[in-house]
């Protein structure tokens, strides 16, 4: 199982590295793709979903989830029907393998605007037609299956609520100790000292989402 866990690891982190390299060009691809992959592979938050059988559903939505990302980007730059119908089945597994694979949508928007902030309105629709489609799908399954999207009866939690949850995850991310932290205000120091300001929103976004 352990050995399974790290294979689907690694698939994470090579997604990450490669989509982090293709939103930087020139020289500067290898830095971001060496730093994006290191904070990917290297962090404690992916302790638990590499260890822990308990938690492989998350290391399969977020391996799936990568790929539907490599997808996008691939198809973004000229990739094909079967670029887009792969982006789409890497998706819908993410989706069948933990409900917050949702969120993959807003990482697709996000590897969106950093590849081309520029793109045409028609152009960006069909990009993400086939994961949009995928979701629609699957929040309708959801509905007839359990009677609501949400799956349960609890009532919703307040937006606060959700807000500081959502912030101290991304703290967490970001930075989970004083050492950390710093490590990264010096990694930002050095990239906007040498003008390359593309490196480090590429390598937080992908590594963040």
């Amino acid at each position: 199982f352990g050995a399974v866990n790290l294979v689907l690891h690694l698939v994470v982190v090579a997604c990450s590295t490669w989509i982090c390299g293709a939103l930087v060009s020139g020289p500067r691809a290898r830095i971001a793709a060496v730093i994006a992959g290191c904070f990917v592979a290297l962090h404690p938050i992916a302790v638990e979903p590499v260890l822990w059988i308990s938690a492989r559903v998350s290391t399969l939505e977020v391996a799936f989830g990568s790929l539907a990302m490599v997808a996008l980007l691939k198809r973004a730059r000229g990739g094909g029907s079967g670029t887009a119908a792969l982006g789409a089945t890497a998706f819908a597994a993410a989706l069948l393998s933990k409900e917050s694979a949702i969120a993959w949508l807003v990482a697709a928007g996000a590897i969106d605007l950093l590849d081309d902030a520029r793109r045409p309105l028609r152009r960006r629709l069909a990009l993400h037609a086939p994961m949009v489609a995928v979701a629609l799908a699957y929040l309708g399954a959801r509905l007839v299956l359990l009677g609501s999207i949400a799956g349960s009866e609890l009532a919703p939690p307040p937006a606060g609520a959700i807000l500081a949850s959502a912030w101290e995850k991304l703290r967490v991310v970001v930075a989970p100790d004083a050492w950390a932290g710093a490590a990264w205000g010096c990694v930002a120091l050095a990239l906007l000292v040498n003008e390359r300001r593309r490196v480090l929103p590429a390598c937080l976004s992908v590594g963040v989402l």
